[in-house]
């Protein structure tokens, strides 16, 4: 029969014991109708559209507030309608559970946590953490949890999860020091996908999917905490569903990385890529995922070991792999130098990768079959800086990751050859025959194009041999950045290059026919 009301924004404080409290409102008129009226607690929107007709009492219900400073806050206001006032006849609070704040034992060595809402199943041996979740782990903003029940084939972690359809980041003070994390992001009921994850600010991966029913893991191998907190940052970057799921937490510690220190004096390093504890080729280096220092990784990056299957030896068995770009950098003496690679997976065929060394494609299409293992030569790249830089990525195909076994760097002091690039059992075998022209200067020859001089001054031959189709064939000249400085169509089979405007250096030149690569070669302007 009676109510509070106005027609401005009020809130309604209530001292209370720290917990979960299901609170109902009661809000209506006997003599009026009232409408688009707005009802938030704890700052979340409840209800924003509560509309009552004459003599009718509409309850708004939250199930779940968490009250987390000892007060209850509610706020009623009016948005419109026909009505400018707001009206309230009951307030109810009950008590559903008791909380308080998570204290993180510091001294721990491991962490284990069972995301999901807070009635649901805990699995044995991990701690809850909730939508409600406070005090020393904390997330950033309102989160939702949900429990899809005792299906088939799920157990106390993965039958419930946290979601929202926003960037939210949950912070764990933790001590200070290196830590393994390993996160499970699914659903038993539903497909989700393009999940990124962010710890301590650095991408750990922003293509994470699941299909109904798969739970995929989400590993950081190597996480440096120097704050006393970590940050784990989640959010769902497009796709066909707009929420990320968060089912487990894992926080283990490690061992500080050791720093690589390389030998500058040193005329060639060999390096098997992969894992920490797969073994180590004879007279290689590791190249991990969680190497550091002098040769580290621009990002994060995953390890593979496939074990010790027939016809893999040490080098093949194991790789480091990415389904993102990434750029290995390697602290060297300046000069000039030949670096292979090996490319390839025991298991899975991969397809359209890319190698670029200090800013050049050496190939854009790198393919290996399951077993084969292709391998990318450059004969000679120039290093001006003391770091060799190394990217790596996947354009696309039939797998979206590349992988990457081997890495040897020679010094090389003849600078008169060209780049060479083979790939797995297809590999392109290019000659190069070295002998003296009208000049007395080197000439080169690859598959029916032969260059010359090698070093030169003011003019570069390129002569095509006669069974070569000149047609749509053009020329392009790049400096040691990738930036293109010349370019010119042929139109004889014996073309002359004009170098007399470059500097002395490094220079590549590119045979394009039809619109694609079909030769490169580095070259010496005196």
């Amino acid at each position: 029969r009676d109510f509070i009301q106005v027609n401005k924004t009020r809130t309604l404080r209530h001292k209370i014991a720290n917990g979960i409290w299901k609170v109902t409102l009661t809000m209506g008129d006997a003599k009026f109708a009232h409408d688009n009226m707005s009802v938030k607690m704890e700052d979340v929107l409840i209800d924003g559209d509560v509309d009552n007709a004459v003599g009718n009492f509409t309850n708004v219900t939250a199930d779940l507030v968490a009250v987390t400073d000892g007060e209850l806050n509610i706020e009623v206001s009016d948005v419109g309608g026909s009505d400018a006032n707001w009206v309230w006849n009951r307030l109810s609070i009950v008590l559903v559970e008791r909380t308080s704040a998570a204290v993180v034992d510091l001294t721990a060595d491991e962490y284990n946590y069972d995301l999901g809402t807070q009635s649901s199943p805990v699995q044995t041996g991990f701690t809850r953490i909730s939508d409600k979740t406070s005090g020393d782990i904390s997330w950033s903003d309102d989160v939702s949890s949900r429990d899809r029940g005792n299906i088939s084939g799920v157990n106390a972690i993965n039958r419930d999860f946290i979601q929202v359809n926003k960037t939210r980041t949950l912070s764990h003070k933790i001590a200070n020091g290196f830590w393994k994390v390993v996160m499970t992001m699914g659903d038993a009921r539903y497909a989700h996908d393009n999940m990124a994850v962010k710890m301590e600010g650095v991408l750990i991966d922003d293509d994470i999917e699941n299909a109904v029913g798969e739970f995929p893991n989400v590993t950081a191998d190597v996480v440096e905490v120097t704050d006393g907190e970590l940050n784990i940052e989640v959010s769902d970057v497009g796709g066909s569903d707009v929420n990320w799921v968060w089912n487990r937490l894992s926080i283990v510690s490690i061992e500080q990385p050791s720093s690589v220190v390389v030998d500058l004096a040193a005329s060639a390093y060999n390096y098997d890529l992969g894992t920490e504890s797969s073994p180590v080729q004879t007279g290689f280096t590791r190249i991990s995922e969680k190497t550091s220092g002098d040769i580290s990784w621009s990002s994060h990056v995953n390890s593979r070991d496939r074990g010790n299957r027939p016809g893999v030896n040490a080098i093949s068995r194991d790789f480091i792999q990415r389904n993102r770009t990434r750029t290995l950098s390697h602290k060297i003496a300046n000069g000039f130098w030949k670096v292979s690679m090996t490319m390839g997976d025991a298991r899975f065929a991969h397809d359209n990768m890319m190698v670029k060394m200090e800013g050049l494609i050496i190939d854009g299409d790198v393919d290996s079959e399951i077993g084969e293992f292709s391998i990318v030569t450059a004969d000679v790249v120039e290093v001006t800086d003391g770091e060799l830089n190394i990217e790596v990525s996947d354009l696309g195909g039939s797998n979206d990751a590349w992988v990457w076994n081997r890495l040897s760097i020679q010094a090389i002091t003849n600078t008169s050859s060209t780049t060479n690039i083979s790939n797995g059992s297809s590999n392109k075998e290019n000659t190069i025959e070295e002998e003296n022209s009208e000049v007395g200067e080197d000439k080169i020859t690859i598959n029916k194009i032969t260059f010359f001089p090698n070093p030169t001054k003011d003019i570069l031959n390129v002569l095509f041999l006669e069974s070569y189709t000149i047609e749509n064939t053009s020329i392009a000249i790049y400096d040691s950045s990738g930036r293109q400085l010349k370019t010119k169509e042929v139109s004889s089979k014996q073309t002359r290059i004009n170098t007399s405007g470059l500097t002395s250096g490094v220079y590549y030149l590119t045979i394009f026919s039809q619109g694609q690569i079909v030769e490169s070669m580095t070259f010496i302007k005196q």
